[in-house]
C-alpha cells in the first residue's frame, strides 16, 4: 500500500515472494536440490553458492567445469539466474602454481580474483589473515578518528559508550578468523 493505493494481485512465476514472512522456508525449499549431482564440496548460505575442489589433475579441472555447468542446468530448469560477472574462481594454496584452467558460467569467462569478500571478512589465495587484519583496523581506527574528534565534548562514560557501540563491534566481527598470531599483524 502506497498513499493508500493498493495493487492488484499478481502470480508470481518465479522465485519466491521477495520480504514475505515464509520467504527465507520458500527460498531454501526452493533451493534444497541445488546440490545434486555435484561432485565438488559445496557452501551454501542464503542465496550465495561456493564450488570447492582440489586440483591435482585434468580430470580435476574438468569435474569443477562439469560441476559448474550442472549448476547453470538447475539454475535454467528453476529459472533463477547465475550472474557470472558475480561468479570468481580464487586458487587457494600449493593450486596457485598450476597453469591458468578458463572456467565458465553460462558460456561466459569467470574471473579470477586475489582477494574476496565473504561474509565480511577478506580472503586472499594464501589464506592468510593479513588483508582482514588490515582492513578492520583501518576501519577501527578511522571510527575512533571521529570518536576522538568529538571526545573533547564528551564525557568518559559517553566515550566509552561510544567507542562499545561503533569500534569494539568491527574489531570483534569474526575475532577467530583474525586474532593476530603473526609478528607483523599483531602490531596493528
Amino acid at each position: 500500500m502506497v498513499r493508500d493505493e493498493v495493487s492488484q494481485w499478481a502470480p508470481v512465476t518465479s522465485g519466491v515472494p521477495q520480504g514475505s514472512v515464509l520467504g527465507s522456508v520458500l527460498f531454501l525449499v526452493y533451493v534444497n536440490d541445488i546440490t545434486e549431482g555435484i561432485d565438488s564440496e559445496v557452501s551454501l548460505f542464503a542465496d550465495d553458492v561456493k564450488l570447492m575442489r582440489r586440483i591435482e589433475s585434468d580430470e580435476d579441472q574438468a569435474g569443477l567445469q562439469r560441476d559448474l555447468d550442472r549448476l547453470q542446468a538447475w539454475s535454467s530448469n528453476w529459472l533463477l539466474e547465475f550472474n557470472p560477472a558475480k561468479c570468481k574462481v580464487m586458487k587457494i594454496g600449493e593450486g596457485q602454481r598450476r597453469p591458468q584452467t578458463q572456467y565458465s558460467l553460462d558460456g561466459q569467462r569467470l574471473q579470477t580474483s586475489l582477494k574476496e569478500k565473504d561474509l565480511g571478512v577478506s580472503i586472499t589465495p594464501s589464506i592468510s589473515p593479513e588483508a582482514h587484519i588490515n582492513q578492520i583496523t583501518a576501519a577501527a581506527y578511522g571510527r575512533l578518528a571521529n570518536l576522538r574528534i568529538a571526545f573533547r565534548y564528551l564525557s568518559k562514560d559517553s566515550f566509552k559508550t561510544l567507542y562499545t557501540i561503533y569500534v569494539r563491534p568491527i574489531l570483534e566481527y569474526a575475532a577467530p578468523v583474525w586474532n593476530p598470531h603473526l609478528v607483523n599483524t599483531s602490531r596493528n
